[in-house]
Parts: structure tokens; sequence; C-alpha cells
């Protein structure tokens, strides 16, 4: 599943229309919940969290802006913050990149775009539990409604149900494991160009 949603992302990113390009930033905020599966020499254990995202980046869109196109691509490329906080006490502090491609189709035209699509992320950074380090790859799939407000500049939001799955290991002790996040992703764009 993980190499599918890469390719796939890979593949309609490249396939993606370059007319009506506009540049400008985002930020997204995300708020759920995540489950861990720890593999260590001494065997398996489980651990439950909550999670809160911060993103903020460059993000590109074409086929927007009104008119009569019907598709829309997204590319939001942002720095990531986050946390976790797990049932059983204590934090782990995250930071990375993560890379998402939205494929919207406009149910709605006009000074008021409304599209729906999904959105595929990749993701890769570090992250700090206590005093130990380690590192992580994401990816994750999210259905997303997007609003565009059309004028001199275009402020866009959308609101994502985002499935991420990712695989983590320690810097320095023998642990890795599987992390399964469900989350609510909000995100605000605003874009300048054609």
């Amino acid at each position: 599943m993980r190499k599918f949603c890469l390719v796939l992302a890979l593949v309609l990113g490249v396939a993606a229309p370059v007319h009506a390009a506009k540049f400008g930033v985002s930020l997204g905020l995300g708020a759920g919940d995540s489950s861990a599966e720890f593999d260590s020499p001494s065997g398996s254990s489980r651990s439950d969290s909550d999670v809160q995202w911060t993103e903020f980046g460059f993000a590109l869109a074409t086929g927007a802006g009104g008119g009569a196109r019907t598709f829309t691509y997204r590319l939001d490329a942002s720095g990531v913050r986050g946390e976790f906080n797990p049932d059983n006490g204590g934090d782990v502090d995250v930071t990375g990149v993560n890379i998402t491609n939205t494929f919207g189709f406009y149910v709605a035209q006009g000074p008021v775009g409304v599209w729906l699509g999904p959105a595929l992320n990749v993701g890769l950074g570090r992250f700090q539990d206590g005093g130990a380090d380690g590192t992580y790859l994401a990816v994750g799939l999210a259905p997303t409604l997007g609003i565009d407000f059309n004028g001199s500049a275009m402020f866009s939001l959308s609101l994502s149900y985002r499935i991420q799955t990712a695989t983590f290991e320690y810097d320095e002790m023998s642990l890795d494991g599987d992390l399964d996040t469900d989350e609510l992703f909000l995100r605000a764009g605003l874009l300048w160009g054609d």
C-alpha cells in the first residue's frame, strides 16, 4: 500500500496540468489519535496517544482560479512540527518535512470554487522521545473538501480526514515499530498567479 501511494503520487503529480499556476504559502493544523506498535529484542508493546501537527511551507495550485476548469492539482511542501502525548505519560516531539499532492475535481465554479478529491502525502524526519532520538518515514491518504475564494489572490481552505502510517526507528536502541494515525487536518493557503 505504501509503495502504491508513492508511485501514484509521482505519476499523477508529473501528469498534472501546468496552466493557471498559482504560487504561495500554506499553513496546516491537524489533530487526532495514533497507535504505535513497538518491536524490541525483549518483545512487542503498544502505545496509544493524542497527536497534534503544524505544517507551514510552499504551496502550488494548477487548474485553479475559477472559469471552466474541472480539475485542480495542489502541491504543498511543508516543514512539520508535531507532538505525541502517549496515554502512559511523556511527550514525543517530531520535526520533519511533508510533501502533499492533492487532486481535486470542482463541483462548483465562480468567485467561490468548491472541489473534492484525495490527498496523498509523504513525510520524513526525526523525533525525540525523552532522551532518545530516532527517525521516521510516513505515508498518508486523505479524502479532502476544498473551497477557493478567487480574487487578485486566491485564498484556499481545505479539510481532510487523513490516515497515515509510519515506520520509526530509534538511533541508539534496538527498538523500532509502526505507527498509525487518524486525524482531521485543516489547511489554509494564500496564492498568487495566473
